[in-house]
């Protein structure tokens, strides 16, 4: 996912300069994991519900 995410923005983050890059960057990076987590965590809460 994180491969995918940088392949697709690749042209937006090469005409960045450093610090807004890695800003950019950390910033997906964290969207990223919140994501997998949330649903790695959600699949626990309702895996004894259904």
């Amino acid at each position: 996912m994180l491969a995918y995410w940088s392949w697709t923005r690749r042209v937006l983050l090469n005409r960045m300069r450093g610090a807004v890059w890695a800003t950019a960057t950390i910033m997906g990076v964290v969207t990223i994991i919140s994501i997998i987590a949330g649903a790695y965590w959600l699949g626990l809460v309702s895996g004894g519900l259904i």
